[in-house]
């Protein structure tokens, strides 16, 4: 293969990772560009500089439907010319990143909803990585059937969730497509229950020259921080109902939790804390597990090293498992263990 000149991130800058891709890749000397489907507006996002997104080349007006007309037949004209605008808007820069770029790695998503665009990258002659990083490839009732089956706490998505065919059908597509036309394929075993074909696992990655360990311990008083990304996935309700148990008990520590706050004040926070407690449904360590470790603090998350195997060698690990039904027990012996 010759040699490898540019670099494209694309189309989801999952838990901010794109910066820490792009830092490696240039570090190798390898050019980077940057596609995201739509713009993040998340405050906790730390964002990267994109070189595209989906409607970069779209005019004001017709962003995200600017202005929604009155009458009806008005509005729904105007919904058709925003998609239409949209779409040429993906085209024309999808065709831009295809002659730019050697390589394409997806987070997520590709270009395209149905996953066409991964057969046309491969006809031009351009190498594909597809990352998948969660429920882009999980599908709940293979999740519930695996963790059950496992021992392991299912969890619900709420009512927002497409529970039906179609949502199956979605990450079917998806899937199959990547490992059709994918030279390779990154994933982790929690959310593989859909997969067939082999794939190397994905670790949540940092950038060790943003986090400055600090390995000092509160031996009174720790302060324990939690910060979910999604509440009801990361097992929130049950960190909070431990917390007020160990207040009832007279435990002394602080418990922080974390919501809406941007990135760089939150790892002021953690760079501040003790305890880190991380995910207590998904086994294996995501983004704030991954940064808290990087700053020497001690991290609690559902890890089942006794139940699940995941693929890869855990055996050092240092995350302490806790899960929905074991976080108090294990929360109140960590604060004990100075």
């Amino acid at each position: 293969m010759k040699s490898i000149r540019t670099v494209c991130l694309a189309a989801n800058d999952v838990a901010s990772v794109y910066k820490d891709f792009r830092r490696a890749f240039e570090g190798l000397g390898i050019e980077v560009i940057t596609y995201v489907d739509q713009l993040p507006k998340s405050r906790i996002i730390q964002q990267d500089t994109y070189n595209y997104w989906g409607n970069k080349l779209v005019p004001k007006w017709f962003r995200d439907q600017y202005f929604s007309p009155k009458n009806k037949k008005v509005r729904s004209l105007y919904a058709r010319v925003c998609k239409l605008l949209n779409d040429l808007s993906v085209f024309l820069q999808f065709r831009k990143i295809i002659r730019e770029a050697d390589v394409i790695i997806f987070f997520y998503n590709s270009f395209y909803e149905d996953s066409r665009d991964l057969e046309l990258i491969k006809k031009a002659g351009k190498k594909v990585v597809y990352i998948f990083v969660g429920d882009d490839a999980r599908w709940y009732y293979g999740m519930k059937q695996d963790f059950l089956l496992n021992g392991l706490d299912a969890y619900d998505y709420g009512d927002d969730y497409d529970y039906s065919v179609d949502g199956l059908l979605h990450r079917i597509r998806k899937i199959r497509s990547a490992e059709k036309f994918a030279d390779v394929v990154f994933s982790k075993r929690e959310q593989s229950q859909l997969q067939i074909r082999g794939f190397y696992h994905y670790p949540m990655v940092v950038h060790p020259d943003d986090y400055l360990p600090d390995y000092r311990q509160r031996e009174k008083c720790p302060k324990v921080v939690h910060a979910p990304s999604n509440p009801s996935i990361k097992g929130t309700a049950h960190v909070l109902a431990a917390f007020e148990r160990l207040r009832q008990e007279g435990v002394e520590f602080v418990p922080v939790l974390i919501q809406n706050m941007p990135h760089s004040e939150a790892k002021r926070v953690y760079q501040d804390a003790d305890i880190v407690i991380d995910q207590l449904f998904i086994p294996g360590a995501g983004k704030l597990a991954s940064e808290a470790m990087a700053m020497g603090k001690v991290v609690l998350g559902r890890m089942a090293y006794d139940k699940y195997q995941q693929g890869f060698p855990i055996e050092d690990c240092p995350i302490v498992d806790a899960g929905a039904h074991t976080g108090y027990v294990t929360l109140t012996r960590i604060i004990g263990d100075y």
